[in-house]
């Protein structure tokens, strides 16, 4: 197996008395785009300050490309760090910025005058050499940005939100161009971002993290379907949650029984879940269907009252009221023609296979 651009090896970071991170290992290989995700304070700034070389972790070993770099200072490290503000030198060219790392290098000047007009070709930016950044829009200086931090080739490039800048349609347009220019580079890159559109979009593996922990690594669609905890179910999409006991086994199935009284049956069964003890039961939004009237099978179908809709443009998002009481999320298309007034009676489906039992 290749050595890993980046390997870490059971690194933590104490700030007196506070973890912020706690034991995380993680290797990450050539060409991968990894995301690092969670809440703020979850301790990914603080990840990617270490391997940046701007903290000293406090107990771990930091590789990158096989070497140790603990004790090397950042510009000692094959890495390139983009920051959130981008930083461009004002009084400086959009030439002259993305060559600024060749020259502190000592390449010499045909050599960056060759690297930089290539760089500027990736990113689709051949003809803005000679402007200042405040004569470029938001996305042009992101691609300045980013042109500087690749010229250099490094082997992993660090982001630290690079697009909670842009406003949402600039930001949607350049997580398609980033993951495009990450490919065609072959550069590793560690995202860093609060932003779970902006990781399930462009990521091959995400990191979820809280409190200094990796809670889950995997591809976006094994975190965001088989999240192994309720933190990561939660902070991924919009889920209903349940809490419950399993009431019996049938074979490969199970009834899961709310505290509630409400029962779902057929749910699969899985090796991680013990038939005893307490648990909650995870639905996706999205994944509750509603219509008009009950719905055959019958089963995982209940009355609600609809008591909001919400038009987000592309879809709805629907609050319901179960006959228990327990109020449920769904969102759909908002093609569709439901009632939508408030009062309005409905049934609600659950196909037994949208639901998944976490164990925390």
């Amino acid at each position: 197996m290749p050595t890993p651009d980046l390997e870490l090896i059971d690194v933590r970071k104490s700030f007196g008395g506070v973890q912020a991170v706690d034991n995380v290992s993680l290797s990450v290989q050539r060409g991968e785009f990894v995301s690092l995700l969670g809440p703020s304070g979850c301790g990914k700034t603080t990840l990617m300050r270490m391997v940046a070389g701007l903290l000293k972790p406090t107990s771990g070993d930091i590789l990158i490309r096989g070497e140790r770099v603990n004790d090397h200072a950042p510009y000692q490290r094959d890495i390139s760090l983009m920051f959130q503000n981008y930083a461009l030198f004002p009084h400086k060219t959009s030439f002259e910025n993305v060559a600024f790392g060749l020259k502190y290098r000592g390449v010499g000047l045909a050599e960056r005058q060759r690297r930089v007009r290539e760089a500027l070709k990736l990113m689709r930016l051949p003809d803005i050499q000679d402007r200042y950044p405040h004569q470029l829009s938001g996305g042009q200086q992101q691609r300045v940005a980013l042109a500087r931090s690749l010229v250099v080739n490094p082997a992993v490039l660090l982001l630290d939100e690079p697009l909670s800048n842009l406003d949402k349609q600039l930001r949607v347009g350049m997580q398609v161009e980033l993951k495009q220019i990450q490919e065609a580079s072959g550069v590793t890159f560690i995202f860093v971002t609060h932003d779970q559109g902006e990781a399930l979009a462009m990521s091959d593996r995400i990191v979820v993290m809280n409190a200094g922990k990796v809670l889950q690594l995997g591809s976006p669609r094994e975190v965001y379907n088989e999240p192994l905890s309720r933190f990561v179910a939660d902070f991924l999409g919009q889920s209903n949650f349940f809490e419950g006991h399993i009431e019996r086994t049938e074979g490969s199935q199970l009834e899961f029984k709310t505290d509630r009284g409400l029962s779902f049956v057929g749910i699969p069964h899985s090796e991680t879940v013990s038939p005893n003890g307490r648990m909650t039961l995870q639905i996706r939004a999205e994944r509750v269907k509603l219509s008009s009237s009950q719905p055959r099978p019958a089963a995982n179908s209940f009355k609600a009252t609809l008591e909001r809709s919400i038009y987000e443009g592309t879809y709805l998002i629907h609050q319901l009221r179960l006959e228990d009481g327990c109020v449920l999320t769904s969102t759909e298309p908002a093609g569709r023609h439901l009632p939508s007034k408030a009062g309005s009676q409905v049934w609600v489906a659950i196909d037994p296979e949208d639901c998944r039992l976490l164990v925390d």
